[in-house]
């Protein structure tokens, strides 16, 4: 959510000494077969597309990392009456 969801952005280059955040959510998926999923109305707001948002705004590529998926609230709604706690971080 908001400026969280640049977690999933494919196009970004970060300088050779900071830590590539991408490649740990990528190894946190893969070491416990989780979902990451981005804001829908963060995401595009902010340009982050994935395939299907990108041929509905009619832009060229999408703009997350494969590993990520754009979805909205309905999932998490689903997800938190499916699951014994919910997770959240920041204000």
């Amino acid at each position: 959510m908001d400026e969280g969801v640049f977690a999933g952005a494919s196009n970004r280059v970060l300088p050779q000494d900071e830590p590539n955040s991408l490649d740990l959510w990528i190894n946190l998926v893969q070491e416990h077969e989780t979902d990451l999923i981005l804001c829908i109305s963060s995401a595009i707001s902010r340009g982050l597309l994935d395939d299907t948002e990108a041929e509905r705004y009619d832009k060229a590529a999408s703009t997350i990392h494969p590993a990520f998926t754009i979805s909205g609230l309905g999932q998490l709604i689903d997800a938190a009456a499916n699951s014994d706690r919910l997770i959240t971080f920041g204000g």
